[in-house]
């Protein structure tokens, strides 16, 4: 690489107040937005020798184009920038070939040897504005697809992770979190979405996935765990065995978390099993639906987004979920209780496409994941204490919050142990083992 291109532009910066004058509008936190939505971009490959792309909007190529025109015009530079323009600035060719074949390479040179280190501190300085370009330019830049918005507590952690990981990682990765299911993911697909890499990393509920994964509907299982503190634990006993599923579907699982134990929002009270027959009850996945016909009611598949709708219309008489899924929807509009069964606390995970994680530099790969490391822990609080605000947002805007018997939970546990032995054949050897450490543990 030739030195004397490397320096082309300090040259200007010491000639010229102007290009000072373009750094410092190219670099303004004020320019952010144009710079992200850039008309072209400058290829400092050739004609600068700084080896990156510098995003360029409308106002900084026009600067450009003068600093270069005013100082070059008898060498046809400038006819060049007018006949080329933004198009090719687009395709990032910024006209190297011409540049190469001009007189301005060989003035430069003259110029510098003339002028001696005068230069070395401009440039200097320009090559750590470019370096900074370069760092952004080269980042490995991750959209997070998630179903949540942006107030849920899942949410609110991908957010902080993203975060802790571009400072740890110094903008070397930089994670773009779409909640509300923004990007048009549904969340029975994310663990396909994740696998294609037409996400590179995101959040899954497990047992959304779990039609195609059979073994991930461990965390749904109903009445299997009975506080937060077992949920910890069955996370504890089966993380390594869903840490190799994902590997199976090409992901590498950053962190989990359990959310808070699903209840059921009615128009009426539920002190007793007798209370759920015929009840017209939305299910979430295969596993509740067979508990539910057990316990007498009517299971009902709707899609998430129009569970509000079913409530309020009357479609459905009642729905499974958590008190943080309930405060989010403000189903309190729609329904009068929430009765708070504990049927599960499902797991939730962040992972990420393996093929993306393997272009990460190693320094940035352990950065990533001290920072899952403690987010898991993070998030448990996170977990805990949303459900206490859930609930006491519940209350505050008039719903009636209650939980059930010691005998009521025992009928329904009895009634889902079928269920767990149906999921054990179906999920394999692994779910076995899962169920006996776990229940080893709780002895």
């Amino acid at each position: 690489m030739d030195f004397f291109q490397l320096l082309f532009f300090s040259r200007i910066a010491l000639s010229l107040n102007d290009f000072v004058i373009f750094m410092s509008i190219a670099t303004q936190p004020g320019l952010s937005g144009y710079l992200r939505k850039p008309i072209g971009y400058v290829d400092l490959q050739m004609p600068y020798s700084l080896g990156c792309d510098v995003p360029v909007n409308g106002l900084v190529h026009l600067l450009l184009n003068k600093i270069l025109s005013n100082r070059y015009p008898s060498d046809g530079y400038a006819a060049v920038l007018a006949e080329k323009g933004v198009a090719a600035v687009t395709q990032k060719t910024f006209w190297a070939d011409d540049f190469r074949s001009s007189n301005i390479l060989k003035k430069e040179k003259k110029m510098f040897k003339k002028s001696g280190l005068k230069v070395l501190g401009v440039f200097m300085i320009t090559a750590l504005l470019c370096l900074s370009a370069f760092q952004n330019a080269n980042a490995e830049k991750w959209p997070l697809p998630i179903l949540w918005p942006s107030g849920n507590f899942s949410t609110q952690g991908v957010m902080k992770f993203a975060d802790l990981v571009k400072e740890r990682t110094d903008n070397g990765v930089i994670i773009e979190v779409h909640a509300g299911g923004s990007l048009g993911f549904k969340g029975p697909n994310m663990l396909q979405v994740v696998k294609d890499g037409l996400a590179p990393i995101g959040e899954m509920l497990l047992g959304y996935v779990a039609g195609t994964e059979p073994i991930m509907d461990l965390s749904t299982m109903p009445f299997l765990v009975a506080n937060a503190g077992e949920a910890h634990l069955l996370g504890v006993v089966s993380k390594p065995y869903m840490e190799k599923v994902f590997k199976k579907w090409n992901q590498k699982l950053l962190y989990w978390q359990f959310w808070p134990g699903a209840g059921i929002y009615t128009k009426k009270p539920i002190t007793s099993m007798a209370d759920l027959k015929d009840l017209r009850i939305r299910t979430f996945n295969n596993i509740s639906t067979q508990w539910v016909k057990s316990a007498g009611g009517k299971p009902v598949s709707i899609p998430w987004g129009d569970v509000y709708m079913a409530m309020s219309t009357g479609s459905i008489d009642a729905l499974l979920t958590s008190s943080v899924s309930g405060a989010d929807g403000k189903f309190w509009e729609v329904m009068t209780h929430f009765t708070a069964l504990d049927f599960t606390f499902g797991y939730s995970a962040v992972t990420v496409n393996l093929n993306s994680w393997g272009m990460l530099k190693d320094n940035d790969k352990v950065a990533i994941l001290e920072t899952a490391r403690e987010m898991e822990a993070l998030q448990e609080t996170s977990s805990i204490l949303a459900d206490k605000a859930a609930m006491k947002k519940l209350v505050d805007n008039g719903m009636t919050v209650s939980g059930i018997s010691a005998d009521f939970k025992k009928e329904s546990a009895v009634l889902a142990e079928p269920i767990w032995a149906d999921w054990i054949k179906k999920a394999g050897s692994d779910s076995q083992k899962i169920i006996n450490e776990f229940k080893q543990l709780k002895e």
